[in-house]
């Protein structure tokens, strides 16, 4: 067996263990193209068949992130919907007389108004003394980055090569 044929085998195994469901027609394209590249007969095959199915499955992914957006959209608006029904209900329990005064049924809820707690409302951040602030302690990744590059030793970190990437472009149609 020649590297070409490994490299081929090792392509067709990969992308045979690769799942998509069929949900819509994209994904469809996608999965044809999977199987196309794990079926290839020969290493320049399964290297082109392998490039059609990533950019069938950027289609994909784009079209699922677009009905992602939508929902959401749909999500928005339903919950934006809920929150002024049920504000314009608390205000009506509210003018009843309060927490307690009132409680509204139906045959499966009930809803009734609980009394507010205390909370803290900030008005002016730069008039707080040092000791009500917090700080979030996190490594500076940049800073280890620029030590470790010019030659010091940081416990707890390493400086490690990232895999290579794979970059690919549209040629003019």
């Amino acid at each position: 067996m020649t590297t070409a044929d490994k490299i081929a085998a090792d392509l067709r195994d990969a992308f045979r263990g690769i799942g998509l469901p069929l949900v819509n027609p994209r994904t469809a394209e996608a999965r044809h193209k999977i199987l196309d590249a794990y079926q290839a007969n020969d290493f320049d095959s399964a290297m082109s068949r392998a490039l059609a199915a990533i950019v069938a499955l950027d289609d994909a992914e784009a079209a699922a992130a677009a009905e992602v957006r939508a929902a959401q959209a749909r999500q928005k608006t339903v919950t934006d919907a809920r929150d002024k029904a049920r504000e314009a209900l608390r205000q009506a329990l509210e003018a009843c007389g309060g927490p307690g005064a009132a409680t509204v049924e139906t045959d499966h809820h009930t809803a009734r108004l609980n009394p507010g707690g205390k909370r803290v409302e900030i008005t002016d951040e730069k008039a707080l003394p040092k000791t009500c602030w917090r700080m979030k302690m996190e490594p500076s990744k940049e800073f280890i980055k620029a030590l470790l590059a010019q030659g010091k030793r940081v416990r707890g970190a390493a400086l490690v090569q990232s895999p290579s990437s794979l970059v690919i472009t549209s040629k003019d149609r």
